[in-house]
């Protein structure tokens, strides 16, 4: 009879083995986060002050259709609504969008600075910076935004925005 537990519990020690091992089969794991390839670096697509993009937010393109709409979207407050979106190769790339949404003042700027795969999601640092208040900026409302192309991945996107104001005064 100990022989029979002996083995039982061998043949289940044996399932869960060859079960964690086939579920890890790619080289991930569940509790890695996927890697970008190591030459991954951020290629700037599209940025601009003036768009169409009315809210703050973020976003993570993976098809040629939704790039087609975001990209109206943008050239909408652009002064040029029929240029052509930059073409991207989707099977390979993705393409992160971050916008700013109506700032009061022209002296804000947006941009990308990092993005890193995560556990189940991939997250995207946001710099919005603007020199000190005492520095005179001209009080139109602007839309930043900035598109960045990285290689893809099927995940979706956490966006940290960080707002700083940088440099001397100018006083």
């Amino acid at each position: 009879m100990r022989s029979m537990k002996h083995l039982g519990a061998l043949v289940v020690s044996s399932v869960t083995v060859f079960l964690l091992l086939t579920a890890c089969e790619n080289g991930s794991s569940p509790t890695q986060p996927p890697t970008l390839p190591p030459d991954t670096e951020l290629q700037t697509v599209y940025s601009a002050k003036s768009t169409g993009i009315h809210t703050r937010g973020g976003e993570i393109i993976l098809t040629e259709e939704r790039w087609e709409e975001v990209w109206a979207a943008i050239q909408a407050g652009s002064g040029t609504p029929d240029a052509p979106a930059p073409s991207i190769d989707f099977s390979t790339d993705m393409l992160i969008l971050a916008g700013m949404g109506d700032e009061p003042d022209s002296c804000w700027n947006l941009r990308i600075t990092e993005v890193r795969p995560e556990v189940a999601k991939i997250r995207v640092d946001v710099s919005e910076t603007r020199p000190p208040l005492d520095c005179a900026c001209p009080a139109v409302v602007i839309q930043p935004v900035h598109v960045v192309r990285v290689s893809r991945e099927e995940l979706p996107g956490e966006f940290d925005y960080r707002k700083t104001i940088t440099g001397p005064g100018c006083n």
